[in-house]
């Protein structure tokens, strides 16, 4: 396998399997496959523009993450103008809200899930920031609604994003563990920002380095 060939299938995995865990997720979450398929466009299309995004952080420059959410932001926008709140608070702010939660997630993603130091807890808190953003961006959105905010709602939005996120997360955490695993069996780099792991030396490779050593403090000796 080549460098290039894993690359290409991180993209893939970057999206097939965060799309199995939130099925499975929101099936065993929901509890009722009729309340699911209710929720499966919004949760699908969430996974789907993250994957591409996590996919974007690791492998290409950062600001080509900002034109992507640039122009999904927009896409959205024109999607979601005549639905829910966002047909009360106009096309531009609905644009602005969209575009801050997704410059929310490249921050989540950059800093929190794909920082080598916060391995061992980022999942736990990729999930609690990705709540924190989500439960802003509705708070934002009722604002601008002028609809009233209720405390018992907030914590609603903020569990319900935070289940989200919990279930994306681990997604994202078995990709990552599956592209790693392929990196490490061909040594090759996990991502393009990554080192290249070292290479073991082989037994013949030692035999000849010993040889040649011995051969030089011979000359040496002979001089």
């Amino acid at each position: 396998m080549k460098q290039e060939q894993l690359i290409s299938y991180s993209l893939i995995i970057f999206l097939v399997i965060p799309l199995i865990v939130t099925t499975l997720g929101g099936l065993l979450v929901l509890s009722n496959p009729v309340t699911f398929y209710q929720y499966a466009k919004f949760l699908y299309g969430l996974t789907i523009s993250m994957g591409f995004l996590l996919f974007a952080l690791r492998n290409v420059k950062i600001y080509i993450a900002w034109y992507y959410i640039l122009l999904l932001s927009i896409i959205l926008t024109l999607l979601l103008k005549n639905s829910f709140l966002f047909s009360e608070v106009g096309v531009f702010k609905t644009w602005l809200i969209i575009f801050v939660f997704y410059a929310g997630m490249i921050y989540c993603i950059k800093n929190i899930f794909l920082n080598r130091s916060l391995r061992s807890v980022r999942t736990l808190l990729f999930s609690v920031f990705g709540a924190v953003v989500f439960t802003i961006m509705f708070i934002i959105l009722l604002m601008l609604a002028q609809r009233p905010l209720h405390k018992s709602m907030l914590f609603s939005d903020f569990g319900m994003g935070f289940m989200l996120f919990a279930i994306i997360g681990i997604g994202f955490l078995i990709s990552d563990m599956i592209l790693n695993a392929l990196a490490f069996k061909f040594d090759l780099r996990p991502d393009l920002n990554s080192p290249l792991p070292p290479k073991e030396e082989s037994d013949d490779q030692i035999i000849d380095d010993t040889d040649t050593s011995d051969k030089d403090e011979n000359d040496q000796d002979s001089r």
